[in-house]
């Protein structure tokens, strides 16, 4: 699968505890809010592809779920 870095396991963390807190969000919301946590904790912009990667892990991990309408959803489980 290759080189995952070790935040993402941290970053899938705070994917499944952002959708605990605002309930079910589309894929755009939910990046955005990981961007805005991400700057106030680690003072660094993470990339959209570790963000992705982050909400992939955290559905393989089973700590969320994809729903798909119209548009892509996800909610914590």
């Amino acid at each position: 699968m290759g080189f995952r870095h070790k935040r993402v396991g941290k970053r899938a963390q705070a994917v499944a505890e952002i959708l605990r807190r605002n309930g079910r969000m589309d894929e755009l919301s939910l990046m955005r809010a990981l961007m805005r946590e991400a700057l106030n904790e680690e003072k660094v912009l993470p990339s959209i592809y570790s963000i992705r990667d982050a909400i992939r892990v955290a559905e393989k991990q089973g700590l969320i779920r994809r729903i798909d309408n119209d548009r892509t959803y996800y909610e914590a489980i």
